[in-house]
């Protein structure tokens, strides 16, 4: 900088608003400031300069992962700032994308396009503007927009904020957030279950994770048997909105004899099932099973049941053998639902809650969360429960739900 340019304060040191240097800020939050325990998901700045009566603010947005079409950034300029203009499109000699990644390590990380943006003045008192992006960011994408405007003669200082707001694509095999464990149902006398759980995020193409969270057959290693869902791939780049359907295999299986057994699917979050879609019920269960060990099949299958709200599916079976299952394919129909004190979307917005949790299918064996089967053990086989047997046709040594 040519030393004539520079402008003082009265203390004689140098006043950076006047003199227009990008720095010299009296506070700052950057992604230069990661830690060891934090990592930021992007990178967003407001870059400031002056150039003769003029002020310049720049705003590079930047996301490691996915941000859903309608991200909105709300920007709060100076109240004294006059003829504020929006520029969307930054005009430089080498192109947007060698300009940003000019800048140093951190902004080569990401491949920088033209927004696509539309401005909107909310306060005219505080020139407060909200900027919507109307087709998100790419991941591992940035952009940049400006506004210029006059400022203000005899002024010794300018301030702006932003904030952004928007629905962040989790990247493929991950969930955002802390998902809640199913609970272990009650059990009566020889009563036995497993309860598991299974996570699929609307932004992820296929099933993220299947977890097994209980098991009472005389060890808390829920290895006899399993209640869960396969899914059906989804197509690679699909944007999920409220309304969009998601095919699922629902099943139960066992490697232990049981009887009067009931499995319990809980759509929990995220979607809700279309009890009009059942179709392809199997016994033995299809897909993996087979080669799982589960050959057999079960006895006495009864009707699957969708509750009213499309929330909960019960199937009663009298009698499973060890080493049997059974499966049936049902569409989920994403809802948006979302974390407690987050909004709803909205039926034209992105599913907001697979980008916060996933949507979840808890079920139990015999009457719990996601597909899980709550049952006796058949008194003829390894049964752990000490009561006699009241009947020989596989009565239950207590009654049940």
């Amino acid at each position: 900088m040519n030393p004539a340019d520079i402008t003082l304060n009265a203390d004689g040191t140098v006043n950076k608003i006047a003199t227009g240097s990008n720095n010299g800020y009296t506070s700052k939050i950057s992604t230069n400031f990661n830690t060891e325990t934090y990592k930021a998901p992007g990178m967003f700045e407001a870059n400031h300069w002056i150039a003769g009566s003029m002020q310049n603010w720049r705003f590079p947005v930047a996301t490691k992962n996915k941000l859903a079409a309608g991200t909105t950034i709300t920007v709060d300029l100076p109240d004294d700032m006059t003829n504020t203009s929006f520029i969307g499109k930054i005009e430089t000699r080498a192109g947007l994308n060698a300009f940003m990644q000019s800048w140093g390590p951190r902004e080569a990380e990401y491949t920088w396009n033209d927004g696509d943006f539309t401005a909107t003045k909310t306060d005219d008192a505080k020139n407060i503007w909200t900027i919507t992006l109307n087709k998100g960011l790419d991941a591992n994408t940035g952009t940049v927009f400006q506004f210029t405007g006059t400022f203000p003669e005899g002024a010794e200082s300018s301030t702006a904020s932003a904030n952004l707001v928007g629905a962040q694509y989790p990247a493929d095999g991950q969930v955002c957030g802390d998902l809640p464990t199913p609970a272990t149902p009650e059990l009566t006398k020889c009563q036995v279950t497993t309860v598991d759980r299974t996570v699929w995020s609307p932004y992820s193409r296929d099933i993220n994770e299947r977890s097994k969270y209980s098991g009472s057959w005389g060890s808390e290693e829920p290895k006899w048997g399993e209640a869960n869902a396969d899914g059906w791939i989804v197509a690679k780049g699909s944007d999920p909105k409220v309304g969009d359907s998601r095919t699922l295999r629902l099943y139960g299986a066992t490697h232990k004899d049981i009887t009067n057994a009931t499995l319990t699917i809980k759509a929990v979050q995220g979607l809700k099932f279309d009890a009009s879609t059942i179709n392809t019920i199997s016994n033995p269960g299809a897909g993996a099973l087979k080669g799982n060990g589960f050959t057999n099949t079960v006895e006495g299958l009864g009707e699957i049941k969708v509750s009213e709200d499309g929330k909960t599916i019960t199937v009663t079976i009298e009698h499973m053998p060890a080493n049997s299952a059974f499966s049936f394919n049902i569409n989920g129909t994403l809802t948006g639902e979302t974390l407690e004190g987050f909004p709803d979307p909205g039926p034209d917005r992105p599913a907001q809650l697979a980008d916060r949790h996933g949507q979840r299918v808890h079920g139990s064996h015999g009457g719990a969360d996601h597909a899980g089967t709550v049952g006796f053990p058949d008194p003829r086989a390894d049964d752990p429960c000490s009561y006699p047997v009241r009947d020989p046709e596989r009565q239950p040594c207590s009654h049940g739900r």
